[in-house]
């Protein structure tokens, strides 16, 4: 429910992607209809979830912005809330986090609205060294290395 931000496709056909609500109910924004979910979709149209973001995660929600993957197959991404909740009025400035191909989560990076801005809401794009750059709502340019 709520596919945003595109997808990506690894080499035998599969598509990722997120829903920015959707998943597990009780999320703050937007609604309480879910916090978000990542995604597979294969050639034969079979769908799986591969990550749930669960209701009050300390961590990250609602991933907006679509998925970059890496040669290993790990999948990178943007949550516009959640990370450093005394950010944003209560909600976060938003994270990047990896997904790795055994489905653990782990975020690379919280925004705290200072000079690294808030709201990552756009796609990553990922360089042959696998540094990740973006942009946020704030208008603020970053670069992670993971």
């Amino acid at each position: 429910m709520g596919p945003f931000g595109g997808v990506t496709l690894d080499s035998v056909g599969n598509l990722y992607g997120t829903t920015f609500i959707g998943g597990n109910q009780g999320c703050p924004l937007p609604n309480g209809n879910g916090c978000g979910t990542i995604y597979k979709l294969d050639k034969t149209g079979k769908e799986t979830m591969l990550y749930r973001w669960k209701a009050n995660s300390p961590s990250e929600y609602d991933p907006f912005a679509g998925l970059v993957r890496d040669q290993q197959g790990n999948l990178y991404g943007a949550t516009e809330y959640g990370g450093n909740f005394n950010c944003g009025g209560g909600t976060g400035c938003g994270t990047i986090f990896k997904l790795d191909t055994r489905g653990k989560l782990t975020v690379l990076h919280t925004f705290n609205d200072g000079n690294d801005g808030a709201y990552p809401r756009y796609r990553l794009f990922m360089d042959g060294q696998g540094d990740l750059y973006g942009a946020n709502v704030s208008g603020t340019l970053f670069e992670i290395t993971p």
